[in-house]
């Protein structure tokens, strides 16, 4: 059975209030608890555990893609749309506003990565405006 083929397993993890604090997917739980457990600073507040089984890596990522969107784990960052939380969106647009400073210092930005710049940056900050372009 292939890697993208073999069950995988979408997890929860709740601190001692319910409150969710991450999403995940693993082929294999103890393996992954171990990681975070090691690597994870927040592991500490974890309290309950939940597990489903997807019969496929596809099915799982989607899954969790899905439960991260809606659910607002605290501490998931990939998938994650907080642009419901106005602190959150000021605090991304000031971080891209200096980052834009600073690339916007360092000579001119070529127009290929301006245009990724603003397609992600989307309404929450005003990218920098290329050499010779009005800002």
């Amino acid at each position: 059975m292939t890697a993208d083929h073999q069950p995988t397993f979408l997890y929860r993890l709740y601190d001692a209030a319910d409150t969710l604090l991450y999403v995940g997917i693993t082929s294999n739980t103890k393996n992954r608890f171990s990681h975070h457990a090691g690597n994870k600073p927040w592991w500490t507040e974890v309290a309950r555990t939940t597990v489903d089984e997807y019969p496929t890596r596809a099915d799982a990522a989607t899954a969790e893609a899905a439960a991260i969107r809606a659910e607002k784990p605290t501490y998931n960052r990939v998938h994650a749309d907080r642009s419901d939380d106005p602190a959150l969106a000021e605090a991304i647009a000031d971080a891209a506003h200096r980052k834009a400073a600073e690339l916007a210092a360092a000579g001119p930005i070529d127009p290929t990565v301006l245009a990724e710049v603003r397609r992600l940056l989307g309404p929450v900050a005003k990218a920098p405006a290329a050499a010779g372009e009005a800002a």
